[in-house]
C-alpha cells in the first residue's frame, strides 16, 4: 500500500499538501540575547510520511546528478566531510607558506575569508532551484515533484494567542531531507565561477570560504576584491545577500611576527584575525587547531557534567531522569 502510494506521488508529480505542513521550533544560539531574532535558529518539524518520500526523491536526484556537482562542495554529500574541506584549505595554505621569502623564493601568503550569507536557507528562491535542476539535467518527473514539494507550504507556529499559520513563498525547510541537497544544487553554480588566478572557493553547506594565495599582500587584497565582486554578483543573480559585516579573515603565514591585512568589503573594513570560525572549525593562523581542541574539550566537559548530575553513582538514574536525558 505504501509503495503504491509513493509511486503514485512520483508518477503524478504531486507532493501531498498535508505533508507540506511544517511546525516551527526555535532553538537558541548559544548565549545571545533572547529578544534578538538572530539569536534563534528556526527548525521545521515535518510529517514522517513526507520525509520518507523526501528520502526517495533525494536518492533519485543524487543518482541523476552523479558527479556533476563541484568537488569544492563538501556539505551533505556522501563520502565528503568537514575534515575534507579543512584538509583542502590546510594543504593549500601549507604549500603556499612553505619555502623561503627571499627574492626568487616560493613562499606566498594564504588568506581565508569566511563569507556569511544572510538568512541563507530561508532565502533560497524556488525559481533558482528550478533553473539549477534544469541545468543539471534532472529528469522532468523529479523536477515536477520537487516543484510541488516547495509550493503551497504552510508554516504553523505558536503565539500567546494560540497557534497561527502562514504561507511560505521561498526557502528550503531547515529540518527537511531535501533541503541541504537543493541548497547544494543552487550553490553549485557559484562554485563554477571563473575566479581570478590565485582564488578558490571551498564550501561546506552554506559556509563558504574564499581562499586567496599570492606573493605579496597587495596582490592578496586585489585578488580578494575581484573574487568577492564575482561572488557578490552571482549572489545578486539568485537574490541572495552577503552579510558584509560578518565577513571574517585569517592570514596564514610562516613569519614569526604577526601580520595582518585589511579588506574592504562593501562599506566595512575587515582586518584579519589570529583565528576565525570557518567550515565548522576554529582555524588559527598557524593551523595548530589548539583553540578548536580547547573549545571542543570545554563543551564536552560541560555536557558530561550535565549528564553526571542526572545519574547517581549507584543504581543508575531514576525513570523520570532517563526520560529527560533521552529527550534532550
Amino acid at each position: 500500500m505504501f509503495l503504491d502510494m509513493y509511486n503514485s506521488c512520483l508518477a503524478e508529480g504531486i507532493f501531498p499538501e498535508r505533508w507540506k505542513r511544517q511546525r516551527l521550533v526555535l532553538l537558541p544560539k548559544g548565549s545571545k540575547p533572547p529578544d534578538d531574532p538572530s539569536s534563534w535558529s528556526p527548525l521545521c518539524m515535518l510529517d514522517t510520511a513526507g520525509k520518507i518520500l523526501e528520502r526517495v526523491i533525494q536518492g533519485r536526484v543524487e543518482a541523476a546528478i552523479g558527479n556533476s556537482l563541484e568537488d569544492n562542495q563538501y556539505g551533505s554529500r556522501k563520502g565528503r566531510y568537514t575534515i575534507d574541506a579543512i584538509n583542502q584549505v590546510s594543504n593549500r595554505s601549507k604549500v603556499a607558506i612553505a619555502g623561503t621569502r627571499w627574492k626568487g623564493g616560493t613562499n606566498e601568503y594564504c588568506l581565508l575569508a569566511a563569507l556569511d550569507v544572510r538568512n541563507a536557507f530561508n532565502s533560497a528562491r524556488w525559481d533558482a532551484i528550478s533553473r539549477a535542476l534544469d541545468r543539471l539535467q534532472v529528469p522532468n518527473y523529479l523536477r515536477r515533484i520537487i516543484k510541488s514539494h516547495l509550493s503551497d507550504r504552510l508554516l504553523m507556529y505558536e503565539t500567546e494567542h494560540g497557534q497561527r499559520s502562514c504561507r511560505i513563498t521561498g526557502g528550503v525547510p531547515q529540518g527537511s531531507l531535501l533541503g541541504p541537497l537543493l541548497w547544494n544544487v543552487i550553490y553549485d553554480d557559484m562554485l563554477k565561477l571563473k575566479l581570478p588566478r590565485g582564488a578558490q572557493i571551498v564550501d561546506f553547506a552554506d559556509d563558504a570560504g574564499l581562499v586567496i594565495v599570492a606573493k605579496h599582500l597587495a596582490d592578496v587584497e586585489k585578488i580578494f576584491r575581484c573574487a568577492h565582486e564575482d561572488v557578490q554578483q552571482w549572489m545578486g543573480s539568485v537574490r541572495l545577500t552577503l552579510a558584509a559585516h560578518k565577513t571574517e579573515a585569517v592570514l596564514f603565514t610562516s613569519r614569526k611576527q604577526l601580520e595582518t591585512i585589511t579588506l574592504n568589503v562593501d562599506e566595512c573594513s575587515i582586518t584579519s584575525q589570529p583565528y576565525i570560525r570557518s567550515l565548522k572549525v576554529m582555524l588559527d593562523l598557524r593551523l595548530s587547531y589548539t583553540l578548536h581542541v580547547e573549545r571542543v574539550t570545554e563543551k564536552a566537559s560541560r555536557l558530561a557534567m550535565s549528564l553526571a548530575r542526572l545519574m547517581p553513582n549507584i543504581g543508575g538514574p531514576r525513570q523520570d531522569r532517563r526520560k529527560l536525558s533521552a529527550s534532550v
